[in-house]
């Protein structure tokens, strides 16, 4: 095999294995237990979502999807259409539904009162 064609198959290689890594980056793994918001700024919804974090003292990773590359990946990964998607523990909430948020995060031993705000 000429020297080109190995370069071109070391190459193909190394992007098809770094997309699998990038995919399994962002799909939570069954036993996950973190809190990962794919958010943006000019969000509302976004800005609530993490408001309620905030004051309850759970830990996050917010991920800008408009100013951040990362975030963008992740978002599209996660099949994201309007924000925020949140991934709580091995869930993936679309939207902001303060229930279901309240249940995915009791379920990860982070109980808060989920409010009557019931928007998707």
């Amino acid at each position: 095999m000429s020297k080109p064609t190995k370069v071109v198959l070391l190459t193909l290689t190394i992007a098809v294995l770094g997309f699998v890594g990038l995919v399994k980056a962002y799909i939570p793994a069954a036993d996950a237990d973190r809190v990962i918001l794919y958010t943006t700024r000019a969000c509302p919804y976004c800005a609530a979502l993490r408001r309620t974090l905030d004051s309850n003292g759970i830990p996050y990773t917010d991920r800008d999807v408009a100013r951040s590359l990362v975030g963008a990946v992740g978002f599209l990964f996660l099949g994201g259409r309007g924000g925020p998607v949140s991934v709580i523990g091995p869930e993936i909430v679309y939207g902001y539904n303060e229930k279901i948020i309240a249940d995915r995060l009791a379920a990860i031993g982070y109980p808060i009162d989920g409010g009557s705000d019931q928007r998707e």
